[in-house]
């Protein structure tokens, strides 16, 4: 070991995460060994096709027809990977209704609304399309994150309100005690107990013969005939008492 002192420990990369500019590196390294897409899939653990999507986004265009082709560059790669990402996601909803913002902000300044009663005439009234009203709950949210020309001293009521505690509910039918609450002997599963009832004509000869003996490592369990042949007290021939 060439560090006593430390030990470094490399992490697996998970099959489906997006490749890391580490990634990117590797593939880079092993495209200029030779290597080839499916070997430099198995390397950084990867699709195949995910590196040869990689080398066409890291790798830049050739300028006329004559100088040498580019290689790839791992800097490429991920600012392209930035630019592609940061237009994936959806657009906000106070870019997607604007109108409708400005026209709500506009009622709780001069009338004193809260965002339901905006919200709740606006949809009575047909006022803008039903895809530019956000839900009340979603207004709510941009207001306490500060993205709204409002403050929560324009909205009536929203500082008084208390947030509701909420509790795990009960069960209202109960079947008894929980699995839980069960004996510690019970998850040993170290003795079991054979119960055999016979019958007899004379009551004073009825009874129950049991036998105790530990489990089989095997999980076999004697049989009956086993257990009355331990225990004595009953007759090997006709299985009642003795």
């Amino acid at each position: 070991m060439s560090q006593p002192n430390s030990t470094i420990v490399l992490l697996d990369r998970e099959r489906g995460q997006h490749l890391k500019f580490e990634d990117r590196c590797s593939i880079r390294i092993y495209k200029k060994l030779g290597y080839s897409l499916r070997e430099i899939a198995k390397a950084v653990d990867c699709s195949p096709t995910t590196v040869m999507n990689e080398l066409k986004r890291g790798t830049g265009a050739r300028n006329g027809s004559r100088g040498r082709f580019p290689e790839y560059s791992a800097k490429r790669g991920q600012q392209s990977y930035e630019n592609n990402r940061s237009r994936c996601h959806r657009d906000h909803v106070i870019n997607e209704a604007p109108y409708f913002i400005e026209w709500m902000v506009q009622q709780v300044k001069e009338r004193k609304w809260s965002l339901d009663a905006c919200v709740g005439y606006a949809r009575l009234n047909n006022l803008f399309p039903d895809e530019q009203i956000p839900c009340t709950k979603t207004l709510y949210n941009e207001l306490w994150r500060g993205n709204l020309q409002l403050t929560p001293f324009d909205v009536p009521e929203a500082l008084s309100r208390k947030p509701k505690h909420t509790k795990p509910r009960e069960n209202k039918r109960l079947m008894g005690n929980s699995i839980d609450a069960r004996p510690e002997l019970v998850s040993q599963r170290v003795e079991w107990t054979l119960g055999n009832r016979y019958r007899s004509r004379s009551p004073q000869r009825a009874g129950i013969c049991g036998s105790h003996s530990r489990r089989k490592s095997n999980g076999l369990l004697h049989r009956p005939q086993d257990s009355r042949k331990e225990c004595g007290c009953c007759d090997d021939s006709t299985g009642s008492a003795p």
